[in-house]
């Protein structure tokens, strides 16, 4: 399979994952671990809390954090002396966060979403509604994936 096709099955999957109910940390999180040879249990239990920009306090969105949790995975020191390793993801990391905020306006989940409160039943229902989780699920994923494509993960 080419990268390219490969990189828009993940993306596409994570959106899927999104229209089944997962929150988008769950869904960026679980797709990527899937594609990466990862422990999508691990993942899926990990990215929980990252909901609606952690805890569904309107943080830092879901999307970015599940992202940094696979880019700390694939990339991250073994070791905690590997201060090169270190540096190399966290640059990476901040590349993601960039791109991100450079295409969606924020990294905030409070700004990227002004409808309704996510933390009601009115609001949740509201936000799948909308399509928005789907659009930052696309993004993010995509821009993840550019990322790992560019620094060779991608098999």
């Amino acid at each position: 399979m080419e990268v390219g096709s490969m990189l828009g099955d993940v993306a596409e999957e994570a959106v899927a994952l999104g229209a089944c109910g997962h929150s988008c940390s769950q869904s960026v999180a679980v797709a990527f671990s899937c594609a990466l040879g990862l422990d999508a249990s691990l993942f899926m239990r990990l990215s929980t809390p990252l909901a609606g920009g952690m805890v569904l306090s309107g943080h830092v969105c879901g999307v970015v954090s599940a992202g940094l949790l696979i880019l700390g995975a694939v990339h991250g020191p073994e070791v905690p002396d590997d201060a090169a390793q270190s540096r190399r993801t966290m640059l990476l990391a901040s590349e993601y966060m960039e791109r991100f905020a450079g295409a969606n306006g924020s990294l905030l989940c409070a700004e990227l979403w002004t409808g309704p409160d996510p933390r009601t039943p009115e609001g949740g229902r509201a936000i799948r509604a909308s399509g928005r989780p789907e659009q930052l699920i696309r993004s993010g994923a995509g821009i993840l994936g550019a990322i790992l494509t560019r620094e060779g993960v991608w098999w």
